[in-house]
């Protein structure tokens, strides 16, 4: 594709319909029938226009394949309760949601659907469950990690790097993985990596891993034009590395990723007004006051930082 052999598709798009197209093959043509209609009028009309704008992410197909799977288990369900979609009552539903507190969070869109389609009208949307909280990390914990980061030699730079940018600039998993050369800026005093709108100093110590990075042989660099390669690299030709692998080597060592970019986030927006959280990490504006309130910093007054 990259090479013009090929139209360019969207891979997790085509894998996600291949998907689709088997699972939908091994269910009694009742069941299929109702979620291939879901599927087609709903999910994947979704889906193309967020692929519209931009390559879908692992993550978003992930979550599209696991509510197709809470879809077909509740189809199931009914069938050997001896009733159909179109009898259910609400009680039946409150009942069913009843025995697993998050179904109701990926059964809503597909209960308002065929509310709306006319195949379940007396049903009403499942209200969102109460998310179980998740682990939070302490900054006796996260510096912790950051200190494991700089001084451990033996890891790769690539994992070094990925939790540094996580454990200190609340990078997500997604900016991690798609960081290419051209955010990078190299001067014989210093580096700067571009996040969101403004460049950010490296401090010396995470600069030195990165300049030690860059120095390491590009694999398989013949297969690709310099001024689109990536800062890390993935395993196939003109590709980064994906959010699961990154994740997943994060994880080996002990770093929680979702836990340590909020942290990080918590602990620079008590530091920071939010205006200027946004334009360097790239978080949104919402998100970046709703983590300086939570931290009871509420920068009324905007101060001349800059």
């Amino acid at each position: 594709m990259n090479a013009g052999t090929l139209p360019v598709i969207d891979i997790e798009l085509h894998d996600f319909t291949v998907h689709v197209a088997k699972a939908l093959s091994t269910l009694p043509p009742a069941q299929a029938l109702i979620i291939e209609q879901y599927y087609r009028w709903e999910i994947l009309r979704a889906l193309h226009r967020q692929a519209a704008q931009r390559p879908l992410r692992p993550s978003e197909s992930y979550r599209r394949r696991q509510e197709i799977v809470v879809v077909q288990n509740f189809l199931t369900h009914l069938h050997e309760r001896g009733t159909t979609l179109q009898d259910i009552t609400q009680i039946d539903l409150d009942r069913y949601l009843g025995q697993a507190s998050t179904t109701g969070n990926r059964l809503g869109g597909f209960v308002s659907w065929a509310r709306r389609v006319g195949i379940a009208s007396a049903l009403a949307t499942p209200r969102k469950g109460a998310l179980r909280p998740r682990a939070a990390m302490s900054e006796a914990q996260r510096w912790a990690h950051v200190d494991r980061l700089l001084g451990d030699t033996t890891l790769d730079t690539t994992v070094r790097l990925a939790g540094l940018f996580i454990l200190v600039f609340a990078q997500p998993l997604t900016t991690c993985a798609r960081l290419k050369l051209t955010d990078v800026t190299l001067t014989p005093s210093a580096t700067t990596i571009r996040f969101a709108a403004a460049p950010i100093k490296l401090p010396p110590s995470i600069d030195q891993i990165l300049r030690r990075h860059l120095e390491q042989p590009a694999v398989r660099a013949i297969y690709r034009p310099a001024a689109d390669m990536w800062l890390f690299d993935g395993l196939m030709p003109n590709t980064h590395i994906t959010e699961s692998n990154l994740a997943r080597m994060l994880k080996d060592i002990g770093i929680a990723p979702r836990a340590a970019k909020e942290a990080a986030a918590r602990q620079l927006s008590s530091t920071m007004p939010a205006r200027i959280v946004v334009d360097t990490i790239g978080i949104s504006l919402n998100t970046a006051s709703k983590w300086a309130q939570e931290s009871g910093a509420t920068w009324r007054h905007y101060p001349h930082l800059r």
